[in-house]
């Protein structure tokens, strides 16, 4: 077989079957979009359905509110509860029961019952519910006992205060809505729905109105309004009962209906088996709360021992898929249609554009050796827009990518070498903290055989003794230096972090001390200090001897920075803040710190200070210091504006907020107005 033959199969090949898979997609994923549309249309008609019946529900139960406001009414019910609150409680419930009985034994020749059904507000009902008699079953209205007041026919009994109805709207007094079901009443040859509002009267409940509506006008609805053509309207209850339906031979709900009420869905849309055949179902619940009756042994159905339970109304839209989805089986034969005619247009055009495949096909051979030698900067040049073409763009793109590649490559060489060699300076810096403590180590011992025998001799020298005081200083110097050799110690974390005991102390009084210390150089330095301490700071636990040398470093730093400086201002504020923590804050108007080396000033063995000045330990010692105390130190600061140095330490010693440090370049000038709301 020639190579132009195989090109024509391959192409025919490559071309057919993708665009036959893709045209079987697309006519799914349309199929699937249409149906989606469809079944969610149906949805939107029985949700449409349901709002409506919402909708009358919602008019009436305005109707019947707006006619519970009525003064004629509202003055009745008034009348009626006046002249039983004239009576003893056990009289008026005698009296209601004895009339009830007798109402019940022969309501039509009963006195009472022909009295309220002439009175003047029933009377006043009729011509109301005479306006609309396809509308209204019947009105009636009680006071607040239950007892009938006013009714447009004779009820089944006087007292209504034993219905679950007048109870739930009366509501002891609050007042509340309630809607029954009452399904086919005899007495007005209907299907009804009961809606109760309370008489409200000075914001409180005088009795009850009852409005009984017909629902012929919601079963109309149903009948005729909602489904289009070739489609089946139904409503039913919850309690499986079906209301009305378009289908007139259908008595009862189906399976399927019963079990989409049962799981309590709002709305939707399903497919069911409706007598073997498939049928598209859209449902939707109506939102009002309505209750219906259940029977119950030895209840007296109108008169007392009903029972109402709360059921949903749902309205359900069924039509048969065969003419739902008709829409799809015709586009499926468009799509078909249109397949076949790419598939030949593809076929004709395969052979003639195999003829212009041989030549590309070279270049791409070209271009694919040169890469292959290394060349990757050449460019394949293929100026069609086919298959070949964009191989061509591929074998480009894989060349660009093999030198981002290789540029990645090389730079992740470079940072693993310098990965390494910082390994190495850790190294470096670990077994210099070996020495450190080993040198530590060694100066503690003869400086405790010093120390001993310096209070040795104190102990037993007179005070009066001029040796006396020299003793007294070597004894404070040595101890000075065995802190700092604990210092070094803590540093190199190798020292015993309990050989101090924690003790109570005020800040104040350890920076005093400080100070004192230092005061010889601050008078010959010619240093402006000033003090503010806030007079409720309370006492911290604290290792004494540890926090002075934290403020020996702040102040001496701070003293360094002052040297050469006009203006020598050293400002201390200490006080309690929010948290438990007592506050500190070193300001100083020396020569402040460069942005450029701030992160760097608590390492270990850092320092600006020329040779023979300075460690590098001072900050980070104190940084372990105070960080071993539950504390943290920062700093905030600006070349030439001074430094601000914060010290937190909690009230209770470790543990009181967690150790770390931040560096702050805060850009302020710290002894500006603006700096201290900062720092506050």
């Amino acid at each position: 077989m020639s190579i132009r033959t195989r090109l024509l199969v391959s192409l025919l090949a490559i071309v057919a079957i993708p665009g036959l898979t893709l045209g079987f997609i697309n006519i799914h994923a349309a199929e699937n979009a249409l149906q989606s549309s469809i079944s969610d249309r149906v949805q939107s008609i029985a949700r449409q359905g349901a709002n409506t019946i919402d909708a009358i529900f919602s008019e009436r139960i305005s109707e019947a509110r707006g006619l519970a406001l009525n003064q004629a009414v509202i003055s009745a019910v008034r009348k009626s509860n006046a002249a039983f609150s004239r009576l003893p409680p056990a009289v008026v419930e005698r009296t209601i029961k004895k009339v009830d009985l007798a109402w019940i034994a022969d309501r039509n020749n009963s006195a009472i019952a022909r009295q309220i059904h002439t009175s003047p507000l029933s009377a006043f009902l009729r011509r109301y519910q005479d306006t609309n008699p396809d509308k209204y079953g019947e009105i009636f209205v009680t006071n607040a006992r239950g007892a009938a007041v006013a009714m447009t026919k004779i009820l089944s009994d006087y007292n209504q205060a034993d219905e679950t109805w007048w109870t739930a709207s009366y509501s002891n007094g609050k007042g509340d809505l309630f809607l029954d079901d009452r399904g086919y009443d005899l007495s007005v040859d209907a299907l009804v729905t009961g809606v109760v509002v309370p008489v409200m009267d000075d914001g409180s409940a005088i009795g009850v109105l009852k409005i009984n509506f017909k629902v012929g006008e919601v079963l109309s609805l149903v009948a005729t309004q909602w489904a289009p053509t070739l489609s089946v309207a139904s409503l039913a209850r919850t309690s499986g009962d079906l209301i009305v339906s378009q289908d007139t031979a259908r008595k009862s709900v189906s399976t399927f209906e019963a079990e989409v009420m049962k799981r309590g869905k709002t709305q939707g849309w399903t497919m069911d088996l409706h007598h073997g055949e498939e049928m598209l179902m859209g449902y939707a619940s109506v939102d009002m709360k309505i209750h219906t009756r259940v029977s119950t042994p030895g209840e007296r159905k109108g008169i007392s021992g009903e029972t109402w339970h709360p059921v949903t109304w749902y309205v359900f839209v069924d039509i048969k898929a065969v003419h739902a989805f008709q829409p799809i089986r015709r586009l499926k034969q468009k799509n078909y249609f249109l397949l076949s005619c790419v598939i030949l247009i593809v076929a004709v055009l395969a052979g003639f554009l195999t003829r212009s495949i041989i030549h590309p096909v070279e270049i791409l051979q070209d271009g694919a050796a040169r890469i292959q030698d290394g060349d990757l900067s050449h460019v394949i040049r293929l100026d069609t827009k086919d298959e070949l073409g964009r191989l061509a763009t591929s074998l480009n793109t894989m060349a660009r990518t093999l030198i981002e590649s290789n540029t990645r490559l090389e730079a992740k060489v470079k940072e693993r070498t310098r990965a390494l060699e910082m390994r190495k300076e850790a190294e470096k810096m670990g077994a210099l903290n070996t020495l450190t403590a080993g040198i530590a180590h060694e100066l503690n011992n003869p400086m405790m055989g010093i120390l001993n025998f310096a209070q040795y001799c104190l102990k037993h020298t007179d005070s009066e003794d001029r040796r006396f005081a020299v003793l007294v200083d070597t004894v404070r110097e040595v101890t000075r230096c065995s802190d700092i050799v604990r210092n070094l110690l803590t540093f190199t974390r190798v020292d015993d972090p309990g050989k101090e005991d924690f003790q109570q102390e005020s800040l104040v009084t350890v920076i005093d001390r400080v100070f004192r210390l230092l005061a010889y150089r601050t008078e010959k330095e010619n240093v402006n200090i000033t003090r503010n301490i806030e007079k409720d700071t309370p006492p911290i636990r604290m290792k004494i001897t540890d926090i002075q040398q934290v403020f020996l470093h702040l102040v001496g730093n701070a003293l360094d920075g002052l040297k050469t400086r006009p203006e020598k201002k050293l400002h201390i504020r200490t006080g309690l803040i929010d948290g438990g923590m007592v506050e500190t804050l070193l300001t100083d108007t020396g020569e402040g710190i460069d942005p450029g080396i701030m992160e760097k000033i608590f390492d270990p063995f850092y320092t600006t200070k020329p040779p023979g000045k300075g460690t590098g330990l001072g900050l980070s010692v104190s940084r372990s210091i105070v960080e071993n105390h539950g504390g943290r130190i920062t700093c905030e600061s600006k070349k030439n504006k001074g430094a601000t140095f914060r010290v937190l330490l909690p009230i209770g010693g470790p543990g009181g907020l967690d150790a770390g440090f931040w560096i702050l370049d805060a850009g302020l000038d710290p002894l500006s107005e603006t700096s201290s709301q900062k720092r506050g």
